[in-house]
């Protein structure tokens, strides 16, 4: 188990409402430096509308959110923001640019220093994208825009990586590319917070698990808590409703 450090980001009783309806109920987790912390659950949970919060996209209805300790709104908060990367799961950019432009308006936007888009280029030929540094992005597949994304994420050297399915368009061998990227990222002290449903991934990169459930935290650990109780896949169905999935299943199989 990689050693864990300092307390990074901290969410409080996070609530946010769509009109009448409640997406976050109360949400608490923390998130330390030097640390891949899973943040699983069904669709309709609310991870995604956690990390637009967190990431500044859009506001929430009450709770605290703090960085180093400090009581931020992340919607508001330019500083915060550049030490932050954030990949929705439905990420976009100006998909008239083309990669080399792409690269530029990052670099440009956030700031860096020279050597960042150094990385960026090489992290390009690594994900196999160096041949379409002129190439507009509309005309990529999924995949090649998510890889684009991934490495225009990392590219700004955040403190705090938000990412929201970062895997579900990308080919086997990017997946362990990006793997063993966000492993070496924790080895070197940034805080990455891992939203997927894909729990092979989650077991093999995370040190810690939140799972939640219909917008509230229903189980929390590290990884070694939670397999000790039994495998996560197991344990994450019992959470969730493990006869209700069953009852689903079977209603299906009926059906066909």
């Amino acid at each position: 188990m990689h050693s864990l450090s300092e307390k990074l980001l901290e969410v409080k009783d996070l609530r946010k409402f769509y009109g009448s309806f409640e997406a976050l109920k109360g949400i608490n987790f923390h998130l330390n430096s030097g640390e891949i912390l899973g943040y699983l659950g069904p669709n309709g949970a609310g991870k995604t509308t956690t990390l637009n919060v967190i990431g500044g996209v859009i506001p929430f209805d009450s709770g605290e959110i703090l960085y180093r300790g400090r009581s931020i709104d992340p919607a508001k908060d330019i500083e915060y923001k550049k030490k932050v990367g954030y990949l929705p799961e439905e990420a976009s950019i100006y998909e008239h640019f083309t990669v080399k432009e792409a690269v530029n308006f990052y670099y440009n936007i956030y700031e860096l220093d020279a050597s960042r888009k150094e990385v960026a280029y090489e992290l390009l030929e690594v994900f196999g994208l160096s041949d379409n540094l002129g190439r507009q992005i509309y005309g990529f597949s999924k995949g090649m825009k998510q890889k684009l994304l991934f490495v225009l994420t990392v590219m700004t050297d955040p403190d705090i990586l938000l990412l929201d399915e970062p895997l579900a368009s990308m080919d086997a061998e990017s997946t362990i590319i990006v793997r063993e990227i966000l492993k070496d990222l924790r080895n070197k002290g940034k805080a990455i917070l891992f939203s997927s449903h894909i729990l092979e991934v989650i077991e093999k990169v995370c040190d810690r698990v939140v799972i939640i459930s219909k917008g509230k935290v229903i189980a929390s650990g590290t990884m070694d808590e939670i397999m000790r109780m039994s495998s996560l896949e197991e344990f994450f169905t019992e959470l969730t409703g493990k006869d209700a999935l069953s009852e689903k299943v079977e209603r299906a199989k009926k059906l066909l």
